[in-house]
């Protein structure tokens, strides 16, 4: 039996003679990476620092032999397999500057980049709200989209370091930061060390504390105790105002898709959840098409 030609890409997946990471250790044959237009990332990029560009690269066999691997039914190494995977491919900044609102966004673009073929593009069963057909809505990278807030916050916006400086009338200045994987890893941990009672009895605090975390370099524990502590010294006025805040700017991270249906032109909105049904551990390892054409 003849064996198949492969491409260049096939075979150096499959071989050892892949490049090296700067840190010495292995990495994807694929290193090219792609620019990300900015204004498709929350708050249209504006929550980044000036000058900060972001990009990916394709996923490489070394990380999809790793996110195999995953307990799907695990939900924390399921959020660190997802971590892993930006943390191998993101390029431009470092993976813990990118905004917690931009991870699934960024790991469509990471997967579209791996994946070329249409058969393996994220696809979710739709019903058109208008014409009532069904068809398969194609979820791409582009087709996510932030809910806007309203410009008397973006104007509070700092153009070189991308955090919200508000003035108020009763507790002076207010700064703080959209949520960066890197802030809601300090937080993550430091709950980690908190008993059951603790987290349950602070969690408006956990929720918070991710914006009060202005840069991921130089907190720590010792900034999550002053943080806490300063957030047990607000006074009620100024604990309603804040979570107020908060719960607002969360609302505005909510990602919607959607999807142009073919028949009527009517846009859908699409639950991308939907997309996982068949488990999020396919989401990197969606197998074959038809195995019967595949496997002679």
């Amino acid at each position: 039996m003849s064996k198949k030609k492969t491409g260049m890409a096939e075979e150096l997946a499959g071989s050892d003679d892949i490049n090296r990471a700067p840190d010495g250790g292995r990495t994807s044959f694929i290193q090219a990476s792609s620019p990300v237009d900015k204004g498709k990332l929350v708050g249209d990029g504006r929550f980044y620092p000036a000058g900060a560009t972001v990009s990916f690269r394709a996923a490489g066999v070394q990380e999809i032999r790793k996110w195999a691997s995953m307990d799907e039914n695990n939900p924390k190494e399921v959020y660190d397999g997802i971590i892993d995977i930006i943390k191998s491919c993101v390029r431009g900044i470092h993976w813990k500057d990118l905004k917690e609102a931009d991870r699934f966004k960024m790991l469509l673009y990471i997967h579209d980049a791996t994946f070329m073929e249409a058969e393996h593009k994220m696809q979710i069963k739709c019903t058109c709200g208008s014409c009532r057909a069904e068809y398969n809505a194609e979820v791409l990278p582009d087709h996510l989209s932030y809910k806007n807030l309203p410009d008397k916050i973006m104007e509070k916006v700092d153009p070189v370091t991308g955090r919200l400086v508000f003035d108020t009338r009763s507790f002076g200045e207010i700064e703080i930061s959209i949520p960066s994987l890197g802030a809601i890893e300090i937080v993550t941990d430091y709950a980690a060390r908190q008993n059951i009672k603790w987290i349950t009895e602070n969690k408006a605090f956990l929720d918070i504390a991710p914006y009060l975390i202005l840069d991921w370099k130089t907190a720590g524990k010792k900034t999550m105790d002053d943080l806490n502590a300063e957030y047990n010294s607000w006074g009620v006025k100024k604990l309603g105002a804040m979570l107020e805040l908060q719960g607002r700017m969360a609302t505005a991270m909510n990602k919607d898709a959607s999807s142009k249906c073919g028949q009527c032109g009517h846009i859908n909105k699409v639950d991308v959840n939907k997309g996982f049904e068949k488990g999020v551990r396919r989401f990197f390892v969606p197998g074959v098409s038809n195995f019967d054409t595949e496997f002679l």
